[in-house]
């Protein structure tokens, strides 16, 4: 019994490690992430996706409570707007939850005006024997890249456009 008692304590230190070492991970980085379950209900969310509702909307997400009431609570515009965000949202979570990863980028207009963008992943949770109940979500701040983006089609555009108006004929040669 004492062996027994040793090795079960031996365990449960292995077992706190290992969860404090996940823990470090899942707070650390400049990713907001959190899961959700097959009710929409929140299972996990880090710091950095408190810290982000928080500092723009003054929401602070719950354990346990419905993914979508933060997003009503988070959005400023109007209900019609609301309606669709809410809709696409689901789209998605629906895809993940058939085992189809998402991947795209959301434009977020913050309550000071500014624009943000930001890269967006729901994956399933697999569990060992599979399936999964719960989608997690990982979100980048890409908002630089995406102005970069944006800027360089214009310009591309504006010199297409400038070029395809010239009245002269061009041509390039590597001789």
């Amino acid at each position: 019994q004492v062996a027994l008692a040793i090795e079960r304590k031996r365990n449960e230190v292995q077992i706190n490690n290992q969860n404090a070492r996940l823990k470090a991970i899942f707070e650390s980085g400049s990713h907001l992430m959190w899961s959700v379950n097959r009710e929409y209900l929140f299972t996990s969310f880090n710091q950095n996706y408190t810290n982000f509702l928080s500092s723009n909307w003054g929401v602070q997400p719950e354990l346990n409570t419905y993914f979508f009431d933060n997003l009503i609570l988070s959005n400023s515009r109007q209900p019609v707007e609301q309606e669709n965000d809410m809709r696409v949202w689901q789209e998605l979570y629906n895809k993940a939850f058939a085992g189809e990863p998402c991947h795209f980028e959301l434009r977020i207009n913050t309550p000071d005006n500014q624009i943000r963008w930001q890269e967006i992943f729901l994956n399933p949770i697999y569990l060992e024997h599979g399936s999964f109940e719960e989608i997690s979500a990982m979100a980048l701040d890409i908002t630089e890249k995406k102005f970069s983006e944006l800027a360089l089609q214009e310009n591309e555009e504006k010199f297409r456009s400038i070029f395809e108006s010239f009245q002269d004929l061009y041509y390039q040669t590597s001789i």
